[in-house]
């Protein structure tokens, strides 16, 4: 041999040689997808008596050795995990939202806490028993017929208290009201202030309503004096502030009593007349011209 290669043979003698690692049982390995059916798996809603029921195909892989003897079950317990962190807080109702957002939340794969496994899911179905749906579809109706109820509660309450604490607490109110809510309404709002009066006296818990409309003085009870269609009438004029010896009173005065008159109320329009001095129109004389309605109007021919 050349003295070149005698010194590279004894080189290698002397060096010491690395003997081979053993593997760490803590190395990473790759490893391919394997893949377990879960079927029927309970997980909790928001409402204790009602279970989600969970099936799907768990796909895992080892992502290092280790010493648990089934790491399938690692993955399963991984996925019914992340799984009913995402359900836990929400209502049966939401049952199909759900099986979607779990589909794409758990197609993900992410290691599982000991960093043994990863895994992910397919084929994620999430359902409720058919007795639960029954159920609630009938607690949901419930619910909306309650509401509905208390809306039309609330409706009625409403309109008695305006009809009782507005419309109907005085006879002159009830007028009020009603030439508001009917145009071209003065006729009937004559025809009607009895019987507008009758009524605000049974809203009013008056039990004189049978024989008419009495005032209370001082304290003492009833007394025998009925209201009258121009109390009424003076009533209204102060509601809507209409001075009734202006041109616009006369006219309306005027116009209330004739519609009376109209209407078969003769001793209402002679009372509303006298109390207003409002002369009553002339009646016509044969061949003749007809007279003014009231002081200070001029004729009409």
């Amino acid at each position: 041999m050349t003295a070149l290669t005698l010194c590279a043979v004894a080189a290698w003698f002397l060096v010491p040689q690395s003997a081979p690692r053993p593997r760490d049982s803590r190395e990473r390995v790759a490893t391919v997808f394997q893949e377990v059916r879960v079927g029927d798996i309970g997980l909790p809603s928001s409402l204790p008596d009602y279970t989600f029921r969970f099936s799907a195909a768990v796909r895992w892989r080892r992502l290092r050795d280790g010493n648990h003897a089934n790491p399938a079950a690692l993955a399963i317990e991984d996925v019914i995990t992340r799984a009913s962190v995402i359900v836990a807080t929400e209502t049966p109702e939401k049952v199909s939202a759900l099986s979607q957002q779990l589909s794409v939340a758990l197609g993900i794969p992410k290691p599982n806490r000991s960093g043994e496994v990863e895994a992910m899911t397919s084929e994620v179905s999430l359902s409720m028993p058919a007795e639960d749906v029954q159920r609630l579809e009938k607690m949901a109706e419930l619910r909306k017929d309650e509401a509905l109820w208390e809306e039309q509660r609330r409706y009625e309450k409403s309109r008695r208290e305006y009809l009782g604490e507005d419309v109907l607490k005085s006879p002159g109110s009830a007028v009020v009201w009603w030439l508001a809510t009917k145009e071209d309404g003065v006729d009937q709002a004559a025809a009607l202030i009895d019987t507008l009066a009758r009524l605000s006296a049974a809203a009013n818990n008056d039990e004189s309503v049978h024989s008419g409309l009495h005032r209370k003085v001082n304290g003492d009870g009833l007394v025998d004096r009925t209201l009258s269609a121009a109390d009424v009438l003076e009533d209204l004029m102060a509601r809507i502030d209409l001075d009734a010896d202006s041109d616009a009173g006369t006219t309306f005065v005027d116009r209330v009593a004739n519609d009376m008159e109209k209407a078969g109320r003769s001793e209402h329009a002679e009372e509303i007349r006298h109390r207003f001095e409002i002369q009553a129109p002339w009646e016509e004389l044969e061949g003749g011209n007809g007279s003014p309605r009231s002081e200070g109007n001029d004729p009409e021919s």
